[in-house]
């Protein structure tokens, strides 16, 4: 069996495993004043003309046709820009793909976080810190002292 697959594998099962539930303790820092809540659903054509407001947690599905945004989204999230406010678990596929933390995939031409646990593919790759692999033109991890830009490949575990 070919070495990358099971690697690319291992990541997305251990996104969709790993990752913080969707709780209301997890998602909102155990302030339960907030209360969010989760949907297995998204579209939206930009935001916030989307099927529902930016403040749910989405558990499934996300399309954003053009841009679409939610607080925390675990699942597939697929469109020409994808903002998730706070944690995404799973697969993002788009343009632009932003999360502050991310788990699994993103999979787009710029990708960014502020904390990545899984896999960057793109052209530029951006995270401060980074428990994973990036892979494409330009990867940036800001919170290493010595290769904080690298070309092609770049992994921190």
């Amino acid at each position: 069996m070919n070495a990358r697959y099971v690697l690319i594998g291992s990541l997305l099962i251990h996104s969709l495993y790993a990752e913080p539930t969707l709780s209301a303790a997890t998602l909102d820092g155990g302030d339960n004043k907030n209360i969010r809540k989760t949907n297995y659903i998204q579209v939206a054509l930009f935001h916030p003309l989307q099927l529902l407001p930016a403040e749910d947690n989405i558990l499934g599905l996300t399309w954003n046709i053009f841009y679409g945004e939610n607080h925390n989204t675990k699942g597939v999230i697929v469109g020409l820009v994808n903002m998730t406010r706070h944690t995404m678990g799973g697969i993002q596929l788009g343009g632009i793909n932003s999360t502050h933390n991310g788990y699994g995939l993103q999979f787009g031409l710029i990708n960014q976080s502020s904390t990545h646990h899984g896999l960057q593919i793109g052209i530029i790759n951006k995270t401060t810190h980074l428990s994973g692999v990036q892979l494409e033109l330009l990867n940036i991890v800001e919170s290493h002292d010595f290769f904080k830009y690298l070309p092609i490949l770049n992994a921190h575990f």
